[in-house]
């Protein structure tokens, strides 16, 4: 019976699964990484999300100040 992971010549850092041909990355600071950067980028993005909500608001209220300033002056 054929091994399920097999080592991929001249690459020390993969292994390929030969029932599903998928390659599979060994190396877990690679992988450590990687994680570290989705997290950050996450991050990122929420941080945008947020902002990009609070810049909403805050243009909100600008409208409603100017809106009573314009009735108090009429």
């Amino acid at each position: 019976m054929m091994p399920r992971i097999i080592n991929i010549e001249g690459r020390e850092d993969l292994v390929r699964d030969t029932e599903t041909k998928a390659v599979i990355a060994t190396d877990k600071d690679q992988l450590r990484a990687y994680k570290t950067k989705v997290e950050q980028s996450n991050r990122l993005r929420k941080i945008e999300e947020e902002q990009s909500v609070v810049r909403g608001e805050l243009q909100e209220i600008k409208n409603l100040l100017q809106t009573l300033i314009q009735k108090g002056i009429n």
